[in-house]
């Protein structure tokens, strides 16, 4: 008896070692990620959010370090090294996350509110509508995607939507679809 204890003993123990977990909370700047993260993809994004900062700002200036607290847990960990990344980055000193302009998938700069910028540039658009249009639209594919940069590098609007309407030439269509010119 005592030895079939022991087995089962054993094999509960084995069960639980097999099923344990390493997995570690983050925080940057007492602002904690939802997830718990293997050790692994904790790695794969600090050294990810460094060599951006270094990139973006000229020089070897290591990404914000992170808070962390590691814990064993029978739920494996399920976070992403890319949000690790991101919350890095967003917390280095002189990163800045804005909104990058792209047209065609080349960048044009970068706005502080991307927003704005597209009601901006849909403003301009039917403020050129010529009478009698009812569609309107830009010849070139216009993108807004979140994009880091030294802080302060943002480009005036104003600027920025002047060369866009320059390069994107737009269009307009009645109300049956014929093209009008503007």
């Amino acid at each position: 008896m005592k030895q079939k204890l022991c087995f089962l003993l054993a094999a509960l123990l084995g069960l639980l070692a097999v099923n344990l977990h390493v997995a570690c909370t983050v925080s940057f700047g007492g602002e904690a990620l939802e997830q718990r993260y293997s050790p692994a993809a904790l790695r794969r994004g600090l050294r990810t959010a460094n060599a951006a900062a270094e990139e973006i700002l000229a020089e070897a200036i290591p990404a914000a370090h992170p808070r962390l607290r590691y814990a064993l847990t029978l739920a494996p960990p399920e976070g992403e090294s890319r949000r690790v990344a991101d919350a890095a980055l967003r917390a280095t000193e002189g990163v800045a996350v804005y909104d990058g302009v792209f047209l065609n998938g080349r960048q044009l700069g970068a706005v502080k509110n991307g927003s704005r910028f597209s009601g901006r540039l849909q403003a301009w658009l039917y403020d050129t509508m010529p009478r009698g249009a009812r569609h309107a639209g830009f010849s070139e594919e216009i993108a807004l995607r979140p994009l880091y940069a030294r802080e302060g590098t943002a480009r005036d609007p104003g600027e920025l939507l002047g060369a866009v309407t320059a390069m994107a030439h737009a269009w307009y269509t009645d109300g049956e679809g014929r093209a009008i010119l503007g």
